[in-house]
């Protein structure tokens, strides 16, 4: 197969060979990666989206149930019926005069994860809801049930 040149066929040396090889398994993957099938903004969706919120007084927190409607009150949008309230002490992180970080939890303050359901849709970068545009760790001020609370969304992912 050979030849005296260490060309493959007469024409082709092996180290061009694999350089063509690989570089056809690459084409392969970007072409699979660009045509694999991806839900498009407008195709709707139920997600469930998770916001957490610390430093929330107690009384906010006990405020907060399943089946009441969560506000996003800064872009003025709907992000469903909650699902679920998760509430814990407020983590709070200190260093003694040895230099040990301990941590210990605030007992006048909630940390507050919430999962709601609503209809929605993904982009490259996030996911639309009531028009608006959200990515993970985005802050925004929440309200349901009564209770105001700054948060973050914490995760989405479809229910679906």
């Amino acid at each position: 197969m050979l030849d005296a040149n260490g060309k493959l066929f007469g024409k082709l040396n092996y180290v061009d060979l694999i350089f063509l090889l690989a570089l056809a398994a690459a084409l392969a993957v970007v072409v699979r990666l660009a045509t694999a099938p991806k839900p498009a903004v407008g195709d709707a969706h139920h997600l469930i989206v998770t916001t957490y919120a610390t430093e929330m007084p107690d009384y906010a927190a006990g405020l907060l149930t399943a089946g009441s409607i969560l506000y996003d009150s800064t872009h003025d949008v709907v992000l469903g019926e909650i699902l679920s309230v998760e509430v814990n002490h407020t983590p709070v992180y200190g260093i003694d005069s040895e230099g040990i970080v301990s941590k210990q939890y605030r007992s006048d303050e909630k940390a507050v994860e919430i999962k709601s359901i609503v209809e929605g849709s993904y982009f490259e970068t996030g996911f639309l809801i009531g028009g608006f545009e959200y990515g993970v760790g985005q802050r925004s001020t929440f309200a349901a049930a009564g209770a105001t609370f700054s948060g973050q969304i914490k995760g989405v992912e479809s229910a679906d």
